[in-house]
């Protein structure tokens, strides 16, 4: 009964969409038609796995490159960060970076160039985690062909491991005695972490690291939430708005616009069609993630709008009245980035 009124609460928001003009994009129909009915289905896959590790035709990883490298959204949001990284890190002469969810290093191989910039670094410590074990060997040969092309002296240490299986003692281990600068990066990492128990230990692991700065990049929107109708609602609602942005980028072709679409559709999937043993794109709001993080003893810190300017075409760009960066399309709120320090 409660599944029958979830499909019928859908069949109304898209009539209450189309009454209010807004066009929504075919692919996503498509795609939000077949989950509806993998769901009715009652369809479970064979293996409970991790979105990173599954086999589809092109794996998500590389999907991911696309997102990381030429989604002006995450790159915006990923400029932001290294900002925010650059001016934490002036005057250190060592500091050390904890990645959490390193994946192929692309976000990284950026940092590092730009810290060149800051002239009394002398050496940077790179603590990588990563659950790919192929974007794990991807980012380590970056690393070893560039290591000694960098002005100061690079260190990395790389933990093929999910995020929520580290300790303290497996990070601590690899920071430097003498480090005082510890910077921790974890971008579009911890929603697939399942478990609220899970997200809380982690952060109260980098609350006892005592980092100076972490940045957190996540996407805005609550797929954690146990009411599958609400649940299939708020995930419509949130790709739906992420499918029509995609069509408004003159920065891709069709078949990269089509690939990214793929890379949503196989998130998008998780919340309307798996079992809650089996999903793992568990997506939560900024003020969830503040309040997890409140939890821990970790301190959001206020971006201040006077050092950044960023302009997106199509896009809502905002510090919200909590200090975090949000980026919104057509008032849905799509990805945010929160600056945090222990």
């Amino acid at each position: 009964m409660l599944m029958q009124q979830a499909f019928i609460n859908l069949e109304n928001w898209i009539k209450e969409n189309n009454q209010a003009g807004i066009k929504m994009d075919s692919v996503f129909l498509s795609h939000l038609e077949k989950g509806i009915q993998l769901k009715k289905s009652n369809w479970i896959p064979e293996t409970i796995q991790n979105t990173y590790l599954k086999e589809f035709e092109i794996p998500q990883i590389l999907l991911f490159d696309l997102l990381t490298n030429k989604f002006p959204l995450v790159t915006a949001c990923q400029q932001i960060a290294e900002k925010a990284f650059i001016k934490q890190a002036s005057g250190f002469s060592e500091l050390c970076i904890l990645d959490i969810g390193i994946g192929r290093g692309f976000q990284m191989m950026r940092l590092l160039d730009a810290l060149q910039e800051v002239e009394s670094i002398q050496k940077v410590t790179l603590i990588g985690v990563e659950i790919s074990n192929d974007a794990l060997n991807f980012t380590l040969t970056q690393l070893q062909e560039r290591k000694n092309k960098f002005k100061f002296e690079l260190q990395y240490h790389m933990m093929n491991s999910p995020v929520e299986l580290i300790t303290y003692d497996m990070i601590k281990s690899q920071i430097p005695a003498d480090c005082k600068c510890l910077l921790v990066n974890a971008s579009l990492t911890l929603h697939h972490i399942q478990k609220i128990e899970s997200r809380l230990n982690l952060f109260s692991i980098i609350k006892k690291l005592n980092p100076q700065l972490m940045i957190l990049i996540e996407p805005d929107a609550d797929t954690m939430n146990e009411d599958y109708g609400q649940r299939l609602l708020n995930a419509a609602n949130h790709f739906s708005a992420l499918y029509n942005y995609v069509n408004t980028l003159d920065c891709m072709n069709k078949e990269e616009a089509d690939h990214l679409k793929s890379f949503f559709a196989n998130d998008f999937f998780d919340p309307i069609v798996l079992p809650d043993s089996h999903r793992f794109e568990r997506l939560y709001t900024s003020p969830q993630w503040i309040d997890l993080l409140s939890s821990a003893g970790l301190k959001t810190i206020h971006f201040d709008p006077n050092n950044y300017n960023i302009q997106i075409p199509n896009i809502d760009c905002k510090i919200m009245n909590e200090g975090y960066f949000n980026f919104s399309y057509c008032g849905t709120p799509i990805i945010s980035v929160i600056a945090v320090e222990s």
